[in-house]
């Protein structure tokens, strides 16, 4: 009927219905291949998978909700890349989806992307959005900036845009942009104001306590940490957030110690339990906690690479460099099918601890092997490259510097 209809219109071509049936079997292939995705994804079959997730998103490119899915099985595959190539290109088609931003803003910054994230938001509408969207794309520009080592940029551009702090989505990034620029009072009282309201989330609670306990106000700290606890009981996160304020009030304290045991009872053999109370060790420095943890992995866990990481973090903030290298040492010689992410991790450490042993033949060594498994990801090279420049490793900075002239001439 439709047909019959359309050819009596001299607007509608027989083409232009074929192409539009096209599209609508197209549509209808993609939803068919994302459902056996999915079975696939389950059954452990990963191959047949990722095609079926591959054909779906090319026979439906405007789907967000497929997109979305065959990203986020990109990337629990350790294809982080794909998956931030794919989410992209569903911005572009789509640059005003609140889930497209969100995801594809958030993978750039774990991936440390930041000025690709700026490019890639120097292309999206900024104009006739609504105010919420655009006080997140405001948000990710800030946090770009800040990761950047640019507090001055993320500043500015806060001045040109104070309603930023009455959007929920954009008070952490602004908070952070507060304190590096030495408005902590104005810092701390935003995130107050902010975990005051019931729809804080538990970062707002571990940001503002890691903020308080940087300024050494370690009874607001704890308070801040009982109350994360008491509203997320069911938070690992939360948890860890409390052992470190309790920590911080007294390292060898009965409360500290109690909480430290009883938590290592209760999730000694969940890896991401252990993996972020690791975490917490290495950024405090507390080597006993940290070799605990790797040693109770390596005995529990079928991988202990990461924990093993979090040791020498650990080691490195006591500047034991020399045991740091061991571990290090060791953890190269049992990674003989090691993924890139994980290669690039260890050969980050390895330069770090031979630049502090001034061991420029091994730091250029390890630089060479970083920039080696970097040589499919330009933006991750040059993020390395800035962030050794940062530090300062000359001797790094110059052997990754030639390589990411390499890649932008060959791009």
């Amino acid at each position: 009927m439709w047909v019959r209809h359309v050819r009596k219109s001299e607007h509608v071509t027989f083409l232009d219905v074929a192409l539009l049936r096209w599209k609508e079997v197209r549509r209808s292939l993609a939803v068919q291949q994302f459902a056996q995705a999915k079975i696939e994804r389950d059954a452990g079959n990963q191959q047949a998978a990722f095609l079926g997730f591959t054909f779906a998103v090319n026979n439906d490119p405007q789907n967000v909700e497929i997109r979305l899915a065959a990203a986020e099985f990109l990337r629990a595959a350790g294809s982080s890349n794909l998956a931030v190539d794919m989410l992209e290109a569903g911005l572009l088609r789509a640059p005003g989806s609140p889930q497209l931003i969100e995801r594809t803003f958030d993978a750039l910054s774990t991936l440390g992307r930041n000025q690709r994230t700026l490019d890639l938001l120097s292309r999206q509408p900024r104009e006739g959005g609504d105010a919420t969207t655009g006080a997140r794309l405001r948000a990710y520009e800030l946090q770009a900036w800040l990761n950047l080592g640019e507090a001055q940029r993320a500043w500015t551009l806060l001045q040109a845009h104070p309603e930023l702090e009455r959007h929920a989505a954009a008070v952490p990034v602004v908070a952070r942009t507060l304190w590096e620029n030495k408005e902590r009072l104005r810092a701390l009282e935003l995130l107050r104001k902010y975990i005051s309201g019931p729809d804080a989330p538990l970062a707002a609670y571990i940001q503002l306590v890691q903020l308080l306990l940087t300024a050494k106000m370690t009874p607001e700290a704890l308070s801040t940490a009982e109350q994360a606890c008491a509203k997320f009981p069911q938070e690992i996160s939360a948890r860890v957030l409390l052992i470190d304020a309790l920590v911080a009030r007294s390292f060898e304290g009965k409360e500290a110690l109690v909480a430290i045991g009883k938590y290592l009872n209760e999730f000694g053999r969940d890896p991401q339990a252990m993996h972020q109370l690791g975490v917490l060790a290495a950024r405090r420095g507390w080597v006993e906690l940290a070799r605990s943890i790797y040693e109770y992995g390596a005995v529990h866990q079928k991988e202990s690479g990461l924990l093993a990481f979090l040791y020498s973090d650990a080691l490195m903030q006591n500047a034991r460099y020399r045991e740091a290298r061991d571990i290090l040492s060791e953890v190269e010689a049992q990674a003989i099918e090691a993924t890139q992410p994980f290669l690039v991790q260890l050969r980050h450490r390895q330069v770090i601890v031979a630049a502090a042993l001034g061991d420029t033949t091994s730091v250029r060594e390890h630089a060479r092997r970083l920039a080696a498994a970097l040589r499919n990801d330009p933006d991750g090279l040059e993020a390395s490259r800035r962030h050794f420049q940062k530090i300062p490793i000359p001797d790094a900075v110059a052997e990754l510097s030639g390589r990411a002239s390499g890649l932008a001439l060959n791009k």
